[in-house]
């Protein structure tokens, strides 16, 4: 059952919204605080880096130009202030700071939540039209037809890439390129460094372990490179792994990788944390299904049960 809050929003005059506006207009260019910020973001320091929900503008839009949907997600924003070129007002809906593809994929960026802020932030009263640009990677979380007839506003869906949004504007086709995404070796190792650090919190739980003699010099490598093969190596072989299964393919990596330090020191003790280390590569393997590409949701859910079996 579809619901939504219909909330009465303020009957304010247009001189008072675009004054608001004034005060929600983007800065093209990013500062220092942006860009670290955005590291912060990148590494885990930071878990809430999203901005206000409402509507904002970038460089001067008039009322006949085009208005683009987006999440809260504040390294989303910043990558339209880096690319857009041209004016356009930008509907921020509120994803609790997830960036679009999840947040589409969670029912955050959705129907119920766009029609909330096409009833709520006074877009109308700044433009004269009822065309809305939303990403194309949104789309899962959307339905055009129930937007349009609660709303009367038509749903256009953009490029991929933010970057190709200003020449998407000029006459609202795609080219392939605009559909398709590439997800390459720099697009899979973006992703690295936040699943590595948070990794490291292993790493330290068996350094403090190897005060005690059950822990030795070989756990402690063998847990690094596990924690390396899942969160950097394998995002990065992803397109020429050997088996379809992420879980599996953590697994092989781990056994082959580690067996010099089992080779070295063979014990039951050792071969018991050899063994574990393969499963935990394999989480991490199995962790980054929902980060990529190169698989859908069915064939997340069917890897996770079949993993969890495992």
């Amino acid at each position: 059952m579809f619901e939504v809050s219909m909330l009465k929003h303020e009957d304010i005059s247009n001189d008072k919204v675009i004054h608001a506006l004034d005060g929600n207009r983007l800065k093209r260019q990013l500062t220092l605080k942006d860009h670290l910020g955005s590291l912060g973001a990148r590494i885990g320091f930071r878990d809430d880096y999203m901005i206000k929900p409402g509507l904002y503008q970038i460089g001067h839009p008039d009322p006949s130009s085009d208005v683009l949907v987006t999440c809260n997600y504040k390294l989303t924003i910043d990558l339209l202030r880096k690319h857009l070129k041209k004016d356009y007002h930008i509907l921020v809906l509120d994803t609790d700071g997830i960036n679009v593809w999840c947040a589409a994929g969670k029912g955050k960026f959705g129907t119920a939540e766009l029609i909330y802020a096409l009833n709520n932030y006074g877009l109308e009263k700044v433009v004269n039209h009822k065309k809305l640009i939303l990403p194309q990677l949104g789309a899962p979380g959307m339905q055009k037809h129930l937007i349009q007839k609660v709303t009367g506003y038509q749903i256009l869906y953009g490029p991929v890439r933010i970057s190709d949004m200003d020449f998407y504007t000029e006459t609202y086709q795609k080219t392939e390129k605009m559909k398709r995404i590439d997800f390459d070796i720099k697009d899979r190792l973006v992703l690295t460094p936040l699943e590595f650090i948070k990794g490291l919190k292993v790493i330290i739980l068996v350094i403090l372990l190897s005060l005690t003699p059950i822990i030795n010099l070989e756990h402690i490598l063998m847990t690094l490179v596990s924690l390396t093969l899942g969160t950097i190596v394998f995002p990065a072989l992803l397109p020429i792994r050997p088996m379809k299964m992420f879980y599996l393919n953590g697994i092989l990596l781990s056994l082959v990788c580690n067996f010099v330090f089992l080779y070295q020191n063979m014990s039951v003790f050792n071969l018991g944390w050899y063994l574990l280390m393969a499963l935990y590569t394999s989480y991490l393997c199995m962790n980054f299904t929902g980060s990529t590409t190169f698989t859908s949701l069915s064939g997340v859910e069917k890897e996770m049960d079949s993993g969890l079996k495992f």
